[in-house]
């Protein structure tokens, strides 16, 4: 879907949003046939935010759910204990939850939305309920790295209780084209650092799994066409 209530700082849909949808739900489904013909194993339903287009999710789910496994990936808006319930009997396996700061007023200045930390934390615990794997992402600015925010977020969660929590480096396009957002040297050797750490050391056992896909993209290269594949809501 192209709808989303957030005014996300990084979103790299930005000039898709709030526009007419581009694909019906026949079409959507057709997308979905086509890659799994292809072996596709996985799908992430995402757009905009697909909590908002609940009925034609819970669908694609349905149709696509004997053959791969799916994600949604949201930021938690919508995402009620019922309607969680609702992703689940569809066959939704896990949900990937939106964070961006441990701070509840510095998450809702990132998304542009008051209430978007209590949505977030709120899908965290539905989900949760529901019996679903569930993890949550943040991207890791400059300003969130340098002001030693890694740490005090990997706490958060834990406290949470989510399975994994994933790392993303912000680009600049979408939201973010034209402004020197790229990580310099320095930052990605801490992210890169602390995602050793915290992976292999006895220390944070009992913490979530960390994943960053940045790690292993700049020592195999770009990950897109050899193991997945992005559709954006314009088609």
């Amino acid at each position: 879907t192209r709808k989303c209530p957030m005014k996300c700082e990084h979103c790299f849909e930005w000039d898709n949003l709030n526009q007419k949808e581009s694909f019906t739900k026949e079409e959507l489904l057709k997308v979905i046939d086509m890659y799994q013909q292809e072996g596709v194993q996985q799908f992430h339903f995402s757009g905009g935010e697909p909590m908002t287009r609940l009925k034609v999710l819970l669908e694609l789910l349905k149709f696509s759910k004997e053959k791969s496994q799916c994600w949604v990936v949201t930021s938690g808006f919508n995402c009620t204990e019922e309607n969680a319930r609702l992703l689940k009997e569809a066959g939704c396996k896990g949900v990937m939850v939106s964070i961006d700061h441990h701070i509840c007023e510095m998450h809702n200045i990132f998304r542009g939305h008051s209430d978007s930390f209590d949505h977030a934390t709120n899908a965290v615990r539905a989900v949760k309920k529901a019996g679903m794997v569930c993890a949550i992402c943040v991207c890791a600015t400059k300003s969130f790295i340098d002001g030693g925010h890694l740490l005090p977020y990997f706490e958060f969660a834990k406290n949470l209780g989510v399975h994994f929590m994933q790392l993303l480096e912000p680009k600049s396009v979408g939201h973010y084209e034209g402004k020197n957002v790229t990580l310099e040297e320095n930052h990605i050797q801490i992210l890169e650092g602390f995602f050793k750490k915290v992976n292999h050391s006895k220390k944070y056992k009992r913490y979530p799994t960390l994943l960053y896909h940045g790690y292993h993209q700049r020592r195999i290269g770009c990950l897109a066409g050899s193991r997945s594949v992005y559709i954006d809501s314009a088609g």
